[in-house]
């Protein structure tokens, strides 16, 4: 997709109302842009979210590079390129963020001057945005018009909300139309209350979590947004896992891999793991397998669990020790060590901390040594979701966590 200023276009009437609307920033695009963006989506069902989710890689693709000269060039998509699919598939919208800021465009294809902000963008802690952006695109005239913008307190404080379908709305009266005053408010350094807190949504066992996966999973359920009381789905959006798990199992694709998470306060309440995971209980594994694990010593309060696991020849037993904090913290050690106590950790072995958007948040040094590949030592709060990553040359294992 490119600017146009004023170019020659294919003009429909909801072209020309859509031009009528704008001040001057607007977008053309190709044909074969819209054929490629739906030709990527079709395989998501019902139709029309096949249709809602080429309508925000339209958006993706004319505001990234649009954002990243006009607000600054770090910019760059929520929570990443290549998980935006599952969360079309679920709802409208197409986030941006700076380490400080997050956008939401949202596109619609009708030509009234009104702004609707999904539930989900507005009401989930983890999703609520600065900005939210009205994108109007017309298919047939190939043309996509940034129309307004407001603020999340403004959605919240002035919105019109629906329970049906779960959607706050502001008519044009309520939106900023001149995309300008946007830049003017950030470039003049006023500060704006942009957000305001929502109430946060109730904890959700990974085995009650399990449980609607395999009831949302199915296919007849066409809107899975709107099968479960909002508290219970925007708990469980929240989680990456959760979502993108959700995402494989409706529309039966294998581009993002079906993960199984384990929920660390699960662990401290005793609350067994049902998921087929393979964690032991440490004691119970050094009595099977004889070995002696020198973090058993470590656990006061807490609970230690291992579990073997594999990364190119080397197997090794991946150990987590996990023990309460003030609050809602909690302590976490993790270590990995070959199964074999005759050898050493190869040379190139690694172990990572990944945030919850799979970014290397703590790295592990490179085993030069015969020594114990780097222990992982943090602390997490309540909704925290993380990653470690165990690496060997192109072999890689990671397992996820989660607490709630």
């Amino acid at each position: 997709p490119k600017l146009s200023l004023g170019c020659d276009i294919m003009t429909t009437p909801a072209a020309i109302e859509f031009l009528d609307m704008s001040t001057d920033l607007w977008w053309e695009f190709e044909a074969d842009d819209w054929a490629c963006a739906y030709e990527a989506s079709k395989h998501l069902n019902p139709a029309g979210i096949a249709r809602q989710a080429a309508l925000n890689r339209i958006a993706l693709e004319i505001l990234l590079p649009w954002l990243q000269g006009e607000w600054a060039s770090t910019v760059r998509p929520w929570p990443s390129a290549d998980r935006l699919e599952p969360i079309w598939s679920l709802t409208n919208g197409t986030a941006f963020e700076t380490d400080d800021l997050r956008i939401v465009a949202l596109p619609a294809e009708d030509v009234t001057t009104t702004l609707r902000v999904p539930q989900e963008w507005a009401d989930i802690t983890a999703w609520t945005s600065d900005y939210y952006l009205l994108l109007q695109v017309d298919v047939d005239a190939r043309i996509a018009c940034l129309s307004g913008f407001s603020t999340h307190a403004h959605v919240k404080a002035r919105g019109k909300f629906d329970p049906f379908d779960r959607t706050y709305t502001l008519g044009a009266a309520e939106i900023v139309e001149d995309i300008n005053t946007l830049f003017v408010t950030r470039d003049s350094g006023v500060e704006m209350a942009t957000r305001i807190a929502v109430e946060p949504l109730p904890d959700v066992t990974s085995t009650r979590a399990q449980s609607l996966l395999e009831r949302l999973g199915q296919s007849e359920v066409y809107f899975p947004r709107l099968e479960l009381p909002f508290a219970l789905w925007g708990r469980c959006l929240s989680e990456p896992w959760w979502r993108e798990a959700l995402y494989e199992r409706r529309h039966g694709t294998s581009n993002i891999q079906q993960r199984r998470v384990s929920n660390l306060a699960d662990w401290l309440r005793s609350i067994p793991d049902e998921l087929p995971s393979g964690w032991q209980n440490l004691a119970e594994l050094s009595a099977a397998r004889g070995f002696a694990f020198r973090s058993v010593d470590t656990i006061s309060e807490g609970v230690a669990k291992a579990k073997t696991i594999r990364v190119g020849n080397l197997e090794c037993f991946l150990t987590v020790n996990v023990e309460p904090l003030e609050g809602d913290r909690i302590s976490i050690q993790a270590s990995i060590t070959p199964t074999n106590p005759d050898i050493d950790p190869p040379i190139g072995l690694t172990f990572d901390l990944l945030d919850e958007k799979e970014a290397i948040f703590q790295p592990g040094k490179p085993i030069e040594t015969g020594e114990y590949c780097s222990i992982q030592t943090f602390k997490a709060d309540r909704g925290d979701s993380f990653c470690l990553r165990v690496s060997l040359n192109r072999e890689v294992h990671e397992e996820y966590f989660c607490v709630q």
